[in-house]
C-alpha cells in the first residue's frame, strides 16, 4: 500500500467534515489498509459515533449496490473490529 500523509481536516459547522473523513477511511480500507492501522480523532464521543455509524452505513449501502464482495467483506471486518472496542459499541449503532 503506498504511504499517505497525515491529513488534517478543519474547518466550520456543516462544511462536510464528517464525509470527507468517512471517505477518506473507506479509501484506505478499499486499499488495504487495517482498520486498527487508520486513526481518526474527534472532539467528542457523539462525533466519534456519527463517524462510525456513517462508514458502517456507507460500507452498508455499497455492498447492497455491488450484491456483496468487497464492501460486504470491508463492512464484516470493520464491524468486527467495532465488536473489539467497548467505546466503540457505546457510540455508534448498526444500520437498520
Amino acid at each position: 500500500m503506498t504511504e499517505l500523509k497525515n491529513e488534517l481536516i478543519r474547518a466550520s459547522a456543516g462544511t462536510g467534515k464528517t464525509h470527507s473523513l468517512v471517505q477518506r477511511y473507506l479509501w484506505l480500507l478499499e486499499h488495504g489498509a487495517e482498520p486498527e492501522r487508520i486513526a481518526a480523532m474527534t472532539f467528542t464521543r457523539k462525533a466519534a459515533g456519527e463517524f462510525f455509524e456513517r462508514i458502517l452505513q456507507e460500507l452498508a449501502t455499497r455492498s447492497m449496490k455491488a450484491g456483496g464482495g468487497l464492501p460486504l467483506t470491508l463492512l464484516r471486518k470493520v464491524v468486527r473490529r467495532m465488536d473489539s472496542c467497548a467505546w466503540a459499541r457505546s457510540t455508534a449503532s448498526l444500520p437498520r
